[in-house]
Parts: structure tokens; sequence; C-alpha cells
């Protein structure tokens, strides 16, 4: 043991004369005495995050905190080591080394593309809380990920040694899908106009606004304006007042009256959409959407978000009166709300608002159903842009 203690004088003497190397070698020897020992193994994380070797390091630390589970300074060295690395993670907003911490760095370790290093934070939160619902559902989304990545680095070496045909490897770039939703979206808009320039029983008041008890639901395919792909009725353009709050929408195939449509909003999605790694969740995306519904005439919408978006925003007190005025609800503590969104969404027959591809309840709900009741959005300086939403009042 004296020996030991010896080595270990040495080791720190070699590491404050930045002689990392150095330590790193009489650390080792001290093993030798004693493998278990916690701070020997967080010492030498420490020369190693010195040495620029950052993942020497991170093994380190994580085996002084499996020989110590309460270890909180092995807990801190790798959530800053992490932060140096990159990933969006502030260690001081939360109880270091408590389950609830753990499970944040799991997800922000995910969003950074480390999904080795997210498993086994999200690990180490059911280790100190096995019923925490939401980093199961994490540590499920988090291998399929890996699975995901293992499939992509399989295929790409696969490639290397096969070669393929042309039908084989020819995919779209986004460019061209792009084009392609474009060109599709032009025609609806163009067919939308023909119908509407055919349709004689359409009531126009003296404002110039169409009178929507006289509208049908069309369906374009079936329209008899298809049969007429040569003629061209010229007509003068009705006016039509843009700020008129009643208006329809294009969903999918068909036109449906926007007052006849439920929503529900991923309101964690939203707030943290478009932030930079150093930035918290913007309240300020939350009112954008309100602001963006109440201008599209959208009332039927509630919005749910996990109730740990709470540590995330930046203006917590605007989120909680948010909360306490009921136009946001959350999901109880320790679970997550992406189940919450699509049974709301199951039971009334509503539309999602969220970028999240729910990947994880797609045997659950099925991808299909969601994938169609899925509406993606874009925040494009202060301006929120929704997709397979286009008001033709």
């Amino acid at each position: 043991q004296e020996d030991e203690s010896l080595w270990r004088n040495l080791g720190i003497a070699y590491f404050y004369k930045t002689e990392y190397d150095k330590a790193i070698e009489i650390f080792k020897k001290c093993l030798n005495y004693t493998p278990n020992n916690e701070i020997l193994w967080c010492n030498m994380g420490v020369a190693y995050a010195y040495l620029g070797n950052q993942r020497l390091a991170i093994d380190a630390y994580k085996h002084a905190l499996d020989l110590n589970d309460s270890y909180k300074i092995a807990c801190k060295n790798l959530c800053l080591l992490y932060m140096k690395m990159g990933v969006d993670y502030d260690y001081n907003s939360i109880k270091i080394n408590s389950d609830v911490a753990w499970f944040f760095l799991s997800k922000a370790l995910m969003r950074s593309g480390l999904f080795e290093d997210a498993l086994d934070a999200c690990n180490r939160a059911l280790r100190k809380n096995p019923s925490y619902q939401a980093a199961h559902i994490i540590k499920n989304k988090i291998k399929n990920m890996i699975k995901e990545k293992e499939t992509e680095v399989y295929e790409k070496t696969l490639t290397k040694h096969k070669k393929e045909t042309k039908e084989e490897i020819k995919k779209d770039s986004y460019y061209e899908r792009f084009k392609k939703v474009q060109t599709k979206f032009r025609k609806r808009m163009e067919l939308e106009r023909d119908i509407r320039e055919e349709e004689s029983d359409i009531t126009i008041d003296k404002k110039g606004i169409i009178d929507d008890k006289n509208i049908e639901i069309l369906e374009p395919k079936n329209h008899e304006i298809l049969k007429k792909k040569d003629e061209k009725i010229k007509k003068k353009p009705v006016a039509i007042q843009s700020n008129h709050k009643k208006k329809l929408i294009f969903m999918g195939d068909k036109y449906i009256k926007i007052e006849d449509c439920n929503f529900v909003i991923d309101g964690a999605n939203i707030a943290m959409d478009s932030k930079s790694p150093e930035e918290l969740a913007k309240i300020s995306n939350l009112e954008l959407l309100k602001k963006k519904l109440n201008f599209m005439g959208i009332k039927n919408y509630i919005i749910i978000s996990d109730r740990t978006l709470y540590y995330e925003i930046d203006n917590k007190e605007a989120y909680s009166k948010m909360v306490q005025d009921r136009e946001i609800y959350e999901t109880p503590g320790g679970t997550q709300a992406d189940y919450y969104i699509l049974q709301y969404a199951k039971e009334n027959n509503a539309y999602i608002i969220s970028n999240d591809m729910f990947r994880d309840f797609y045997e659950y709900f099925g991808r299909e159903w969601i994938n169609n009741r899925r509406i993606t959005f874009k925040m494009i300086k202060d301006t929120l842009f929704l997709d397979k939403i286009f008001t033709v009042s």
C-alpha cells in the first residue's frame, strides 16, 4: 500500500509538470496495486483529455463511474469533455449524476450522432431509476439508430466490392424530389383554379368573397375538368380577400374546411427548432406558431410537450404561464410526449405538427398512418411554414 501511494504521488507530480504521458504510465503502475481505485481512473482520464485523446479519456471516466456510481467528479469531467467535443449539454442546469441528468445527456449525445455514448448514458439513467419510462423510449430509439448506422456502413462497404446497375443505385437527389413536389403542387393549384372558373354555381358577393355555403368538397382526380385538357375558359379572376377567416385547405388529396380539422402540436419539437448548440429552446418559436395558426384561422389545436422542456426553455416564466393558462399541456414527469401526441391524434382524428418521425411507434400506430397524419414545419427568418397545408380561400 505504501508503494502504491508513492507511485501515485509521483504520477501527480508528473501531471502538474504537464508531462501527462509519464503521469499515465505511473497511474497504470498504481493500478497494479489497487485496480478498483476510481480516483486513479479519473486522474488518468484527465491526463488523457489534456493529451487530446478524448476516447481514452471517456473510457477512463466511465470506468471510474462503473467502480463508484456516485462519483460526481468523474461525472462532471465526462460532461465537460463532451461539451468540449461540441455536444449541446449544460450540466449546471440539472442535478449532476442524477437519472434526469443522464437522460438529458443521452438526448444531447444522440442529437450529436454519438449513439454508443448516448446508449451508455441512457443505461446509467435506468440504473438509477429502472422505471424511467422516457429513458426506455429513448433507449429503443438509440438502438434503432445504431442499427441504421451499422446497415449504412455495411451497404457502403458492400458497394465497394459489388458493381450495381444504374437502376439499383439511382436515387433522386433532394433537389429533384423538391422539384417533383413543387410541380405536383403547381398542378394542383392550376387544377383548382380551373375548377373554380368552371363551377358556375359558386356565388360571389359584392366584396368578391367566396360564399363557402355553396362549395362542395371536390375530388380533383374525378372532376370532369380533366376530360377537357385542351379547353381554356377565360374569365375574369375572382378577387379574394387573403385575411378572410373562412378558408379551405388542401390536405392529402382532397379539400377540407379548416374549421373541420383538429391539430395536435409537438411543443418541444417546435421550441427546439433552429437553435444553435449554445442556445436553449425558444419560447419565441411557440409564440410564432400561435401567431401562424391564428392567421390561418386554425382554432382546434392542442400543444403537448414533455415536462422536461421547462429545464431547456429560454424563458421559464413565460413557459410556466402558458402551462398555467392551458395553452400547453405537459406530460407527467419521467414520460415522453410522443405517445400522448400520437394517442391524441388517433382518438381525435387530428393532424400532427412535428418534425419528429416517430419511428419508435410505427409498430403501434402504423408507419403509413403516422406519415399521412404528420405535418412538418420550417422556421425561415422568423416565419413559420407548414407542409401539406395549402390555403385556397
